[in-house]
């Protein structure tokens, strides 16, 4: 869980307007691997990537979460 969270807010009277000035976290705050196998042949662990898909609509998660 992300707790470094900075945020601003700001009330302009003459316009009547509150401002609200939030830093979230950038996309890469979701891993591009969906998940790893271990590659006997090759003893190695290789990533299988995650659909681009998936990963925009997990950071549209997180961000409507803050």
């Amino acid at each position: 869980m992300l707790q470094c969270q900075q945020h601003k807010v700001a009330f302009v009277p003459e316009s009547r307007q509150l401002v609200v000035e939030l830093d979230l976290p950038t996309f890469e705050v979701v891993p591009d691997a969906l998940e790893y196998r271990y590659v006997r042949a090759r003893d190695e662990i290789t990533p299988k990537a995650r659909p681009i898909g998936q990963r925009r609509a997990l950071y549209t998660r997180v961000v409507s979460r803050r």
